[in-house]
């Protein structure tokens, strides 16, 4: 964003190549992270630790409530640990279920996300992907685009 608007200071027009819809999105409408990725944020609010311990009594099973405490720093890969990826995405369909459909099992990075975010914030992330959605259609978007065809 720094970087943008020194661009626009001066009076250039800065052109963004590549990168995923997701950091489009962030690019151009400045609500569509929840937090960095990575982050081990603890919610802070009552509100919010309320909502957490809401979605984390619904684990029955001892071993996902292990793994939801103690969430891996990275995406472990399906492939190799297909037993954890499993287990990652069996957790977030019992706590966020309409998360939980628009993501493969094996699609790690997408899940543990989800879960992340559950924890740092104490919502479901389906409930702020829906929030974000719904602002869309009002917000006005930081910049103007253009998407040019490849070739």
């Amino acid at each position: 964003m720094q970087k943008i608007d020194e661009i626009h200071k001066d009076n250039k027009i800065p052109i963004v190549v590549g990168g995923t819809s997701y950091w489009i999105q962030n690019l151009v409408f400045s609500d569509r992270l929840v937090s960095s990725p990575g982050t081990t944020a603890t919610p802070s609010s009552p509100k919010t630790r309320e909502e957490l311990h809401h979605f984390t009594s619904e684990l029955t099973d001892p071993d996902l409530s292990r793994i939801f405490d103690t969430l891996p720093e990275s995406p472990p890969s399906a492939s190799q640990d297909g037993d954890l990826a499993y287990q990652l995405y069996t957790l977030l369909r019992i706590i966020d279920p309409v998360m939980a459909s628009r993501w493969h099992w094996r699609d790690t990075r997408k899940v543990l996300r989800s879960l992340e975010i559950i924890k740092e914030t104490g919502r479901k992330a389906s409930d702020i992907v829906a929030e974000q959605a719904l602002k869309t259609a009002v917000a006005e978007p930081r910049f103007v685009f253009f998407f040019l065809p490849s070739e």
